[in-house]
């Protein structure tokens, strides 16, 4: 597995994290325990960009910065759409492959195959 992605999660951590220390410790740990709940890394960036969204739009009331990060946050589903239909064959890597490795290729040639 060759990853390419995780630019845009950072790119919205900085930005969360520069917009306010404490919602990024908020939202951090609302991801982490969403992700492993899950077991899926593709879950955290979606969320995450909308639950940002959300608390930017209620806490400041910006409708111009509320809209700019909404068309992120639909950019972010929009680029995340394969591993969703991924997700629903089956084939999406779970977060356990750090740990996992050996069982998650299985189970992935496996669906795959199916």
């Amino acid at each position: 597995m060759k990853f390419h992605g995780g630019k845009g999660l950072a790119s919205l951590g900085g930005t969360i994290l520069a917009f306010n220390p404490v919602v990024f410790l908020i939202i951090l740990s609302i991801e982490l325990v969403l992700g492993f709940s899950l077991d899926y890394v593709c879950i955290v960036p979606v969320s995450g960009s909308v639950i940002f969204t959300m608390i930017y739009a209620f806490s400041t009331g910006d409708p111009v910065g509320t809209s700019i990060l909404s068309v992120v946050a639909l950019v972010i589903l929009f680029k995340h759409i394969e591993n969703f239909k991924r997700i629903q064959n089956g084939t999406e890597a779970h977060i356990s492959f750090l740990w996992k490795k050996d069982q998650e290729i299985a189970r992935i040639r496996k669906n795959t195959n199916d």
